[in-house]
């Protein structure tokens, strides 16, 4: 088995490492859903809200299980379309769930908190709540789908790509 080590493989380990780890924290929102003694304790208005949140987690692990599906069967082969779909899906679905939510949030805190935040010695720490701590961890997640999506522009729109195809 050879190993590459071009740009566009580089993107795909890139992207799949950031999909992957939001599975976790879709996971919990699908079994939240599904929960049904906490949704019989919490109300009717409350348990709705969390079916809906199991619905959209179940959507979003088929939304992530295509994307992987995409990434590994045609983005690596520098299908230009892939890169496209990949693009749609970074500003459309992530931005919206990983950081939109986030920016309302990241306005009540000012900058020492920040400073704070990326010391990973104090992620532990009891001052460091946990909401502070998964808007890093999506931070960095959407961080590393914008380097994914950045790093192979070149491989998929250069102009001898497209001479180098029609001759094959």
């Amino acid at each position: 088995m050879k190993i590459r080590h071009d740009a566009i493989f580089v993107s795909s380990v890139l992207f799949t490492v950031a999909f992957v780890c939001m599975i976790p924290s879709i996971w919990s929102m699908v079994l939240a859903g599904r929960d049904k003694t906490v949704l019989a304790e919490i109300g009717p208005g409350w348990s709705d809200y969390l079916r809906l949140l199991g619905v959209f987690g179940a959507t979003s692990l088929a939304v992530i299980f295509v994307v992987l599906i995409v990434i590994w069967m045609g983005y690596v082969k520098r299908i230009r379309w892939t890169w496209f779909v990949m693009f749609i899906i970074v500003w459309v679905w992530a931005f919206p769930y990983l950081i939109l939510p986030n920016l309302r949030l990241l306005r009540m805190w000012d900058l020492a908190d920040f400073a704070r935040w990326l010391n990973p010695a104090e992620w532990y720490a009891k001052e460091t709540s946990i909401v502070a701590r998964s808007i890093v961890e999506q931070a960095l997640i959407f961080s590393l789908m914008l380097i994914a999506l950045i790093v192979p522009i070149k491989s998929f729109f250069r102009r001898e790509n497209r001479s180098q195809a029609n001759h094959t």
